[in-house]
């Protein structure tokens, strides 16, 4: 599941950096080939957000706490314990 991910970034990170390099060499926003890398982007986050929410519904990944979820704070139940004094 993690390499279908990574290789889904990949991809994108790849496509952006042709359009990147396309917008230098040829100069301007008129470039069919500028035009097409960021095509291939655009259509690969799109499957990659469809890919997740459907590997979502399958079960196949399940959400997790993140790193600024702290502990719930539930209230304390527990009656203090008493002291035996005679």
């Amino acid at each position: 599941m993690t390499w279908i991910i990574l290789l889904f970034l990949l991809g994108i990170v790849v496509s952006l950096g042709f359009g990147l390099y396309y917008l230098l060499t040829e100069g301007g926003t008129k470039s069919r080939r500028l035009f097409k890398a960021l095509t291939w982007r655009v259509g690969l986050q799109v499957a990659l957000i469809l890919f997740l929410v459907l590997a979502f519904a399958m079960g196949w990944i399940q959400p997790h706490g993140g790193p600024l979820d702290g502990p719930v704070n539930e209230p304390d139940t527990q009656q203090p314990a008493q002291s035996e004094t005679p």
